[in-house]
This record gives C-alpha cells, structure tokens and sequence, in this order.
C-alpha cells in the first residue's frame, strides 16, 4: 500500500494519467442524485472499437427545440468525438428516439 494522499492529489494524479494516455478524466456530477464516482475517464477509443463502444455509451447533450449548444460545450463535443465517442444533441422527441434506433 502506497503513503497517504490527500483526494485533491489522488484526482491530480488521475487527471494526469488519463492525459498522458490520450484520454481526459471529467468530474462527474449530477446534482439531486448521489453517490456517482468522482470522474469518469474516457480513453481514445481505436477505431477498430468504435462501434461497439457507441452501441453502449451514450454521450447526450439535450436541448430544446431549434437550440443549439454554447460555444464550450461545442468544444467539449469535438474533444469527446475526438477520441472515438458519439455525441448527441436531441432537440426533440424524434432525435431521443434516434439515439435509440
């Protein structure tokens, strides 16, 4: 067992490792519901993969009607869909539906 870490320290070396891999380590928080872990790591997905993992992981960011995303999170998207991911912007029921086609 290694010496004591403090958590802000623990994540630092997460958030580095996930880096240095190619991937990013995002805090993860959803308000109203608790115990979700602290990070979800996301690694580059090899192309070979890419299907499979999409069939699984559904990266969502909902919207409403003829909105579209902020400039940050138009960012983040590219930087997911960058290492392999999907990433989907219903605006209605129809485009929910599709992400489950």
């Amino acid at each position: 067992m290694g010496s004591k870490m403090k958590e802000s320290l623990v994540e630092s070396r997460l958030r580095a490792k996930a880096k240095a891999a190619g991937g990013v380590a995002h805090k993860w928080v959803s308000p109203g519901f608790t115990g979700l872990p602290d990070r979800i790591v996301l690694l580059p997905v090899p192309p070979e993969d890419c299907e499979v993992v999409n069939k699984y992981v559904k990266l969502v960011e909902t919207k409403a009607t003829n909105k579209l995303p902020r400039p940050r999170q138009v960012f983040v998207h590219e930087q997911l869909r960058g290492l392999g991911y999907e990433v989907h912007v219903p605006d209605s029921k129809e485009g929910v539906d599709a992400i489950f086609a």
